[in-house]
Formats: C-alpha cells, sequence, structure tokens
C-alpha cells in the first residue's frame, strides 16, 4: 500500500496534494485539533516539492523555449510553496510540509569547491571524492575547458 493510500485509508477526508507531488510525500502525523479529533495528515518534505515544482517550471520554460537560471527557478518554485500549499488554509485535514534539519544548512562539503562561490555543488569534482562538488554552472565552465582542443590537446579540433 502506498503512503497516499494508506493515508487516505486512515482519514478518509485527508486532503492530499496532486499525485504529481507524491516523490514528495514522506509520511504522516497527527493533524490539528483537539486531542479527541486529531486525524492522521499528510507529511510532504519542503525539499523535494521545491524541486519537483523547479523541475516543472523548467519543463514548462524549455517547451515555451525560454531560458531560465536553476536558482530563478528555485525561487519561484518557493513563491509557489509558500502562497498556494504552505501559506494556505485548507483546514484541519491539510497536509503538513516539513523542512528536515539536514536541509538547512549544507555542510562545507556540499557546497561548490570554487572560492567565494555560495552555490551547491551538485556535481562530483570529475577526479574528486564525494566530499569534492561543483555547482551546475562551475561544472559546465570545466567541462568545456576540458573539451576545449586549445587546452586540452587529447581533444583536436574538428
Amino acid at each position: 500500500m502506498t503512503v497516499r493510500e494508506t493515508v487516505a485509508q486512515q482519514n478518509p477526508q485527508a486532503l492530499l496534494y496532486d499525485e504529481q507531488y507524491d516523490g514528495a510525500l514522506m509520511g504522516w502525523t497527527l493533524g490539528f485539533g483537539t486531542k479527541s479529533d486529531t486525524r492522521p495528515v499528510a507529511v510532504y518534505d519542503h525539499d523535494k516539492l521545491l524541486r519537483i515544482l523547479a523541475a516543472d517550471f523548467a519543463a514548462e520554460a524549455e517547451a515555451d523555449g525560454e531560458d531560465y537560471d536553476e536558482s530563478e527557478l528555485l525561487s519561484e518554485a518557493q513563491q509557489w510553496i509558500d502562497h498556494n500549499m504552505a501559506g494556505a488554509y485548507f483546514g484541519p485535514d491539510a497536509p503538513v510540509i516539513v523542512t528536515r534539519a539536514e536541509d538547512t544548512v549544507a555542510s562545507h562539503s556540499e557546497m561548490c569547491l570554487v572560492p567565494d562561490c555560495e552555490s551547491a555543488g551538485s556535481h562530483d569534482a570529475p577526479g574528486g571524492s564525494k566530499s569534492q562538488r561543483l555547482c551546475c554552472g562551475h561544472y559546465e565552465e570545466f567541462v568545456a575547458h576540458l573539451l576545449d582542443p586549445e587546452h586540452n590537446p587529447t581533444f583536436p579540433a574538428a
């Protein structure tokens, strides 16, 4: 049985976000109200919701032929969550969105290894360990430099 099915079975009045957000559905917790009338409500992972929404916004931008920046997409996704999910009151059976403690502060090893870059490192640095990461922008620069025949004779000009 899926988490969605379990929540719906335990509380038929529980509100669940669209199935596209099921990747962020963590489980359930007791809802709000007096002790005698609390019912289980869905619990969603904030970081996963953010990433799902950002991916949806990226797909929309690509379909429209628009350029997009990852940080802008994440900002738009956060605003959408704030306004349409976390900031909206849907009653005592509404879902809860949680932020896990480990998501609040990126450790040094999760940050881009380029000095003065404050972006999260989302790509393993080539030849590096899992603790050496590059953000998307610096990773793309590195790959472009690596494939440039002027800097790397392994890839001669065509």
